[in-house]
C-alpha cells in the first residue's frame, strides 16, 4: 500500500509539472493537473521501458 501511495502522490506532482509547462504556474487550476494525468502514465511508461 505504501508503493501505491509514493507512486500516486509522484503521478499527481508530474502532472502538475506538465500542467505548469503548459499553462502559468500561477494560474493553474485543478483541472489543469487532472487533464495532464493520463500524459504523466504514459511518460512513466516510456521510461521504464
Amino acid at each position: 500500500m505504501e508503493t501505491a501511495i509514493l507512486l500516486a502522490v509522484f503521478i499527481h506532482g508530474l502532472a502538475g509539472d506538465m500542467a505548469a509547462e503548459k499553462n502559468a504556474e500561477e494560474a493553474l487550476i485543478a483541472s489543469d493537473i487532472i487533464d495532464h494525468i493520463g500524459n504523466a502514465f504514459i511518460q512513466i511508461n516510456r521510461t521504464s521501458l
